[in-house]
């Protein structure tokens, strides 16, 4: 096969040297290869070097396939998200990596990344019991510095961009009714310090209208005593 375009090499028995040229050094204008050795029948030598080919053809930088996605984060999130971001959404970005990213993904190679991968990522944490709204900020996260990685051609594409993300819970609402509402008076809202009571959630201004309370919004207002004989265990009147 043709020097600069690539070789296979015969290392030992079913052990190859899949060799690719790169270009020339800057400075001594030496030419530069990139080895990688493939384990398996002259076959797969063989599809491997087609693919690092094409990926070259691409304008891929071939050499990132030595670079780990942790490598690869690091240099992202201190190039390109730190510049950007606020002290906290930083602290943020790098403990969502650090905690549900790179404990998995991190010593792969960045270009071994597949969007299985990530997926299997994200099953994993919902089976540890993570939110779907944590998973789903891990994921904008990982899929802003691969989207990098893209423009940088370290990645022939981003495999985040092919991943099914787990749905948001539905959170349970209670409703007043138009009776139930008119029923709370303003001394039920606003308590003797002249404070409005925690948790209530009536536009007094709007009596009439049904006014939706969350679950958990709706438990405190069954514990307020003052509004207790207005709600009903459903919320109710």
């Amino acid at each position: 096969m043709a020097r600069k375009t690539g070789q296979i090499i015969g290392r030992a028995p079913r052990t190859w040297m899949v060799r690719v040229y790169v270009g020339r050094d800057t400075e001594t204008r030496k030419r530069k290869y990139l080895n990688k050795t493939i384990h398996g029948g002259l076959r797969e030598a063989q599809a491997h070097l087609n693919r690092m080919l094409g990926e070259r053809d691409l304008e891929r930088n071939l050499d990132s396939s030595r670079q780990t996605l942790n490598q690869y984060l690091d240099r992202w999130i201190e190039v390109c998200a730190k510049p950007r971001l606020r002290a906290k959404s930083f602290k943020d970005y790098e403990g969502l990596l650090r905690r549900y990213v790179r404990p998995q993904l991190g010593m792969k190679p960045l270009v071994s990344v597949q969007a299985f991968d990530v997926q299997s990522l994200y099953c994993e944490l919902l089976d540890r019991g993570l939110s779907a709204r944590s998973i789903r900020y891990t994921h904008a996260v990982l899929r802003s510095a691969l989207k990098q990685a893209v423009r940088w051609k370290l990645l022939l594409a981003n495999p985040a961009d092919s991943v099914d993300l787990p749905r948001h819970a539905r959170r349970n609402v209670g409703v007043l009714s138009v009776e139930q509402s008119r029923r709370v008076s303003r001394d039920d809202v606003i308590g003797p310090s002249r404070q409005v009571n925690p948790g209530v959630h009536i536009i007094l201004k709007y009596p009439p209208v049904v006014r939706q309370i969350s679950g958990s919004r709706l438990q405190r207002l069954r514990g307020n005593q003052a509004l207790r004989p207005h709600l009903g265990r459903d919320g109710a009147a």
